[in-house]
């Protein structure tokens, strides 16, 4: 994972180096107020997600204190980095969860319930932002596009993301069968998955509206990123459109087979902003954005875990015998 961490930093800098992206205009993000905004938006998202696996876990009368709750998100996190965008960094998550006293169909529904979360996030928020967008139909400078309507757009993306829920369910069963082994035990963890749902469907639609709107502030942080960089170079777009090309940046970036999408997220932000970003910053802006919104979160998500992990497999000083 370092040499992955080393290597992205030192190509996402190269990247802009080269480009000669260390313009007037883009140099003020050096030092800038704006760069540690976006910094903050980028690593917000794991107060959401730490926030909204609290609730579902006090919903299912599962002890998990905040930093528990944390070390899951981290382990999400970094295991998100290490494998392909589509695999994501739900086995980590999963076996934690189980790890930490729940079973395995409680944890798989918790790791799909998140899933879910986001993309009706996604689809809720879809045709406000195509309203807001002023009219506007993103080209991302790829020839062919640029005469789709605001309708074909909205499908495609709904389909996209209704598409990765059926993958997120059908992946969950598997690592059930992965983390259970024997058929027993994968029968009783589909149990415990059904059942989960079924409880959440009869007494848990105030909790969805609650991790709903946590998720809506999870996405419109990490989507910030990109509204805040461009706002700082000079190159402020109307949010609404950062939305939508961010949530197509995130789509196509699913289906990266590298790990954590690396090199190909930076191509699809890149063309995507091509047409709106003047070219002279647009190296500079891919570069920056990359850094905080994946390296940072990663090398930061990486030392907090492995902190917290070794705070924990600590022996208590009261435990231990007296010297003789």
């Amino acid at each position: 994972m370092g040499g992955l961490l080393a290597l992205g930093v030192a190509a996402n800098v190269a990247f802009a180096w080269a480009s000669g992206a260390l313009a007037p205009a883009a140099s003020r993000l050096l030092g800038s107020p704006a760069l540690y905004a976006a910094a903050a938006l980028a690593l917000a998202p794991w107060l959401t997600h730490a926030a909204r696996l609290l609730v579902w876990a006090r919903f299912f009368g599962r002890p998990l204190g905040p930093r528990s709750a944390l070390e899951c998100v981290l382990a999400n996190e970094v295991g998100s980095a290490i494998t392909p965008t589509a695999v994501g960094g739900g086995y980590a998550k999963l076996l934690l969860l189980v790890q930490k006293g729940f079973t395995p169909g409680t944890a798989a529904s918790l790791m799909v319930l998140g899933s879910v979360e986001d993309y009706a996030c996604f689809l809720l928020v879809l045709p406000e932002a195509l309203a807001l967008s002023g009219g506007w139909r993103p080209s991302f400078a790829i020839p062919g596009l640029s005469h789709l309507s605001h309708r074909a757009i909205a499908i495609a993306l709904a389909v996209a993301l209704l598409a990765g829920v059926l993958v997120t369910s059908r992946a969950a069963v598997r690592r059930l069968h992965v983390l259970t082994g024997w058929r027993q035990r994968l029968g009783a963890a589909r149990r415990d998955f059904v059942a989960a749902f079924r409880l959440i469907a009869a007494r848990g639609k105030a909790r969805i509206a609650l991790t709903l709107g946590l998720a809506v502030v999870h996405w419109a942080c990490r989507f910030g990123v990109a509204a805040v960089l461009l706002a700082a170079i000079g190159s402020p777009l109307n949010p609404a459109r950062v939305f939508l090309l961010q949530l197509v940046v995130y789509v196509a970036g699913a289906v990266v087979p590298t790990p954590g999408g690396a090199f190909g997220v930076e191509t699809v932000f890149f063309l995507a902003y091509r047409p709106l970003v003047p070219r002279e910053i647009l190296p500079a802006l891919v570069a920056s954005w990359r850094l905080l919104t994946f390296y940072l979160p990663l090398a930061l998500g990486a030392g907090l875990f492995a902190l917290l992990q070794f705070g924990r497999s600590r022996p208590d000083a009261a435990a231990l015998p007296p010297p003789a």
